[in-house]
Protein backbone atom coordinates (compact mmCIF):
# COMPACT_ATOMS: atom_id res chain seq x y z
CA UNK A 1 0.00 0.00 0.00
CA UNK A 2 2.74 2.79 0.77
CA UNK A 3 4.77 2.05 -2.49
CA UNK A 4 1.36 2.35 -4.46
CA UNK A 5 0.83 5.52 -2.72
CA UNK A 6 3.44 7.10 -2.86
CA UNK A 7 3.56 6.23 -6.98
CA UNK A 8 0.79 7.30 -7.52
CA UNK A 9 1.62 10.97 -5.21
CA UNK A 10 4.94 11.73 -7.07
CA UNK A 11 3.02 10.67 -10.76
CA UNK A 12 0.69 13.36 -10.19
CA UNK A 13 2.88 16.20 -8.61
CA UNK A 14 5.64 15.60 -11.25
CA UNK A 15 2.99 15.56 -14.29
CA UNK A 16 0.83 19.13 -12.76
CA UNK A 17 3.53 21.35 -11.20
CA UNK A 18 6.94 19.82 -11.73
CA UNK A 19 8.19 21.89 -14.26
CA UNK A 20 6.49 25.18 -14.37
CA UNK A 21 6.26 25.55 -10.37
CA UNK A 22 9.37 24.72 -9.34
CA UNK A 23 11.18 26.31 -11.45
CA UNK A 24 9.29 29.59 -11.24
CA UNK A 25 9.69 29.22 -7.66
CA UNK A 26 13.49 29.18 -8.04
CA UNK A 27 13.11 32.24 -10.42
CA UNK A 28 10.86 33.88 -8.24
CA UNK A 29 13.08 33.26 -4.73
CA UNK A 30 16.64 33.85 -6.34
CA UNK A 31 16.45 35.73 -9.51
CA UNK A 32 18.42 34.07 -11.88
CA UNK A 33 17.17 31.64 -14.65
CA UNK A 34 17.63 28.06 -14.29
CA UNK A 35 20.29 27.29 -16.68
CA UNK A 36 23.72 25.70 -16.37
CA UNK A 37 25.24 28.75 -15.71
CA UNK A 38 22.70 29.19 -12.42
CA UNK A 39 23.53 25.48 -11.87
CA UNK A 40 27.24 25.77 -11.86
CA UNK A 41 26.72 28.55 -9.66
CA UNK A 42 24.84 27.29 -7.17
CA UNK A 43 27.10 24.08 -7.11
CA UNK A 44 30.17 26.54 -6.13
CA UNK A 45 28.27 26.83 -2.90
CA UNK A 46 28.46 22.81 -2.08
CA UNK A 47 31.94 23.19 -0.37
CA UNK A 48 31.09 25.61 2.54
CA UNK A 49 28.01 22.93 3.43
CA UNK A 50 28.40 20.53 6.11
CA UNK A 51 25.51 18.05 6.19
CA UNK A 52 27.64 15.51 8.39
CA UNK A 53 25.32 16.24 11.91
CA UNK A 54 22.51 17.05 12.92
CA UNK A 55 21.88 20.45 12.18
CA UNK A 56 22.93 22.45 8.49
CA UNK A 57 26.05 23.48 8.88
CA UNK A 58 26.80 27.02 6.22
CA UNK A 59 29.90 28.67 5.95
CA UNK A 60 28.25 31.91 5.05
CA UNK A 61 31.64 33.78 6.03
CA UNK A 62 34.03 31.96 4.16
CA UNK A 63 31.72 31.90 1.15
CA UNK A 64 31.57 35.78 0.70
CA UNK A 65 35.34 35.78 1.42
CA UNK A 66 35.93 33.53 -1.25
CA UNK A 67 33.64 35.81 -3.84
CA UNK A 68 30.87 33.46 -3.86
CA UNK A 69 27.65 35.15 -5.13
CA UNK A 70 26.38 37.21 -2.43
CA UNK A 71 22.94 36.91 -2.79
CA UNK A 72 22.17 33.40 -3.14
CA UNK A 73 24.80 33.13 0.22
CA UNK A 74 22.04 34.95 1.56
CA UNK A 75 19.41 33.33 0.60
CA UNK A 76 21.17 29.69 1.47
CA UNK A 77 22.40 31.52 5.11
CA UNK A 78 18.66 32.29 5.74
CA UNK A 79 17.14 29.20 4.62
CA UNK A 80 19.73 27.09 6.65
CA UNK A 81 18.58 29.31 9.65
CA UNK A 82 15.32 28.40 9.84
CA UNK A 83 15.39 24.85 8.52
CA UNK A 84 17.47 24.43 12.10
CA UNK A 85 14.93 25.90 14.02
CA UNK A 86 12.44 23.65 12.56
CA UNK A 87 14.80 20.48 13.00
CA UNK A 88 15.59 21.39 16.85
CA UNK A 89 11.99 22.69 17.34
CA UNK A 90 10.85 18.62 15.49
CA UNK A 91 13.52 16.73 17.51
CA UNK A 92 11.47 14.26 19.06
CA UNK A 93 10.16 13.46 16.26
CA UNK A 94 12.29 13.85 12.98
CA UNK A 95 15.19 13.03 15.15
CA UNK A 96 14.10 10.74 17.77
CA UNK A 97 12.85 9.03 14.62
CA UNK A 98 16.53 7.44 13.62
CA UNK A 99 17.92 6.91 16.96
CA UNK A 100 20.41 9.72 17.10
CA UNK A 101 21.94 12.06 19.41
CA UNK A 102 23.35 14.98 18.92
CA UNK A 103 26.90 13.96 20.24
CA UNK A 104 26.76 10.87 17.31
CA UNK A 105 25.19 12.08 14.95
CA UNK A 106 27.02 10.59 11.76
CA UNK A 107 27.89 7.29 12.26
CA UNK A 108 24.00 6.33 13.51
CA UNK A 109 22.44 8.02 10.60
CA UNK A 110 20.68 4.86 8.23
CA UNK A 111 20.39 4.39 5.16
CA UNK A 112 23.24 4.63 2.09
CA UNK A 113 24.30 7.83 -0.09
CA UNK A 114 24.62 6.90 -3.56
CA UNK A 115 23.32 7.28 -6.86
CA UNK A 116 23.04 4.02 -8.98
CA UNK A 117 22.32 4.93 -12.52
CA UNK A 118 23.30 6.81 -15.26
CA UNK A 119 22.50 10.66 -16.88
CA UNK A 120 19.16 9.01 -18.28
CA UNK A 121 17.51 7.16 -15.29
CA UNK A 122 18.49 5.24 -11.81
CA UNK A 123 17.89 5.66 -7.91
CA UNK A 124 19.24 7.87 -5.77
CA UNK A 125 19.76 6.69 -2.05
CA UNK A 126 19.78 9.44 0.79
CA UNK A 127 20.58 8.54 4.17
CA UNK A 128 17.78 8.98 7.22
CA UNK A 129 19.88 12.29 8.61
CA UNK A 130 20.23 13.80 5.18
CA UNK A 131 16.48 13.10 4.32
CA UNK A 132 15.92 14.85 7.33
CA UNK A 133 17.47 18.08 6.85
CA UNK A 134 15.90 18.07 2.99
CA UNK A 135 12.02 18.12 4.80
CA UNK A 136 13.33 20.42 7.13
CA UNK A 137 14.07 23.07 4.08
CA UNK A 138 11.08 22.13 2.33
CA UNK A 139 8.90 22.48 5.27
CA UNK A 140 10.32 26.14 5.93
CA UNK A 141 9.56 26.91 2.22
CA UNK A 142 13.29 26.53 1.18
CA UNK A 143 14.10 26.68 -2.92
CA UNK A 144 15.11 23.20 -4.11
CA UNK A 145 19.05 24.57 -5.12
CA UNK A 146 18.99 24.68 -1.16
CA UNK A 147 18.72 20.85 -0.97
CA UNK A 148 21.99 20.45 -3.71
CA UNK A 149 24.49 19.51 -0.68
CA UNK A 150 22.06 16.50 0.39
CA UNK A 151 22.09 14.97 -2.76
CA UNK A 152 24.56 11.96 -3.82
CA UNK A 153 25.11 12.79 -7.45
CA UNK A 154 27.75 12.79 -9.64
CA UNK A 155 30.13 16.10 -10.00
CA UNK A 156 28.94 16.54 -13.57
CA UNK A 157 25.21 16.10 -12.85
CA UNK A 158 22.83 19.12 -13.65
CA UNK A 159 21.80 18.72 -10.33
CA UNK A 160 20.14 21.65 -9.84
CA UNK A 161 17.55 19.88 -12.37
CA UNK A 162 17.56 16.82 -10.09
CA UNK A 163 16.99 19.01 -7.00
CA UNK A 164 14.22 20.48 -8.43
CA UNK A 165 12.87 16.94 -8.67
CA UNK A 166 13.26 15.83 -5.45
CA UNK A 167 11.91 18.82 -4.08
CA UNK A 168 8.62 18.32 -5.64
CA UNK A 169 8.22 15.13 -4.18
CA UNK A 170 7.52 16.94 -0.70
CA UNK A 171 8.29 16.89 2.66
CA UNK A 172 5.60 14.55 3.64
CA UNK A 173 6.49 11.88 1.27
CA UNK A 174 9.67 12.04 2.19
CA UNK A 175 8.82 11.71 5.85
CA UNK A 176 6.65 9.19 5.22
CA UNK A 177 9.31 6.87 3.77
CA UNK A 178 11.99 7.58 6.33
CA UNK A 179 9.50 7.07 9.42
CA UNK A 180 11.43 4.22 10.26
CA UNK A 181 14.73 6.55 9.84
CA UNK A 182 16.19 4.31 7.32
CA UNK A 183 16.53 6.76 4.71
CA UNK A 184 14.78 6.90 1.39
CA UNK A 185 15.92 5.74 -2.12
CA UNK A 186 13.82 7.33 -4.75
CA UNK A 187 14.36 6.38 -9.17
CA UNK A 188 14.18 8.85 -11.42
CA UNK A 189 14.04 9.52 -15.34
CA UNK A 190 14.92 12.48 -17.44
CA UNK A 191 13.04 13.56 -20.11
CA UNK A 192 15.68 13.74 -23.12
CA UNK A 193 13.75 16.37 -25.09
CA UNK A 194 13.05 19.10 -22.23
CA UNK A 195 16.44 17.62 -20.22
CA UNK A 196 13.78 17.87 -17.31
CA UNK A 197 14.02 15.26 -14.65
CA UNK A 198 11.35 13.03 -13.03
CA UNK A 199 11.25 11.09 -9.56
CA UNK A 200 8.31 8.14 -10.14
CA UNK A 201 9.22 5.86 -7.39
CA UNK A 202 9.66 6.82 -3.60
CA UNK A 203 10.80 3.47 -0.91
CA UNK A 204 12.01 3.44 2.36
CA UNK A 205 15.91 2.10 1.97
Amino acid sequence: MKKILSVVLIFFISIVFLTPNVFAQENQFTGHVASEIYNEKIKDFQKYIDVSGNLIDFDYEQAILDGADPQLATELKETYEKANIYLTENETGLLQQNVFSRSSVEKNCSGQNKYDGNMVAGTMYIDSCKTNKIIAIIAIGGGAHAIMAFLPFPGAAPVFGIASAVYVIGGGILAYNNADGTGVKIRILVNPITNDFYPYWVNPQ
